[in-house]
């Protein structure tokens, strides 16, 4: 679990994604369901189009395949 204190925004909750995911193994991924809350950032269409390609009808969000 991560906690960020201050203003999230798309690009460093990207490049926070980007890094902290890097360490999941494909098969740990293809487990996994992504859930994340309906802060602003979480909706930017880059958050959601990364988590298509890396949670492809695994994730949890408002503007995601699973809701």
């Amino acid at each position: 679990m991560y906690f960020y204190k201050g203003t999230l925004f798309a690009a460093f909750y990207l490049q926070f994604l980007q890094n902290a995911l890097v360490e999941l193994t494909l098969q740990n991924r293809l487990q996994i369901i992504f859930q994340q809350d309906g802060a602003k950032a979480h909706n930017a269409r880059v958050i959601c189009e990364y988590l298509d390609e890396k949670f492809p009808q695994r994730w949890i969000g408002t503007n995601g395949p699973m809701r």
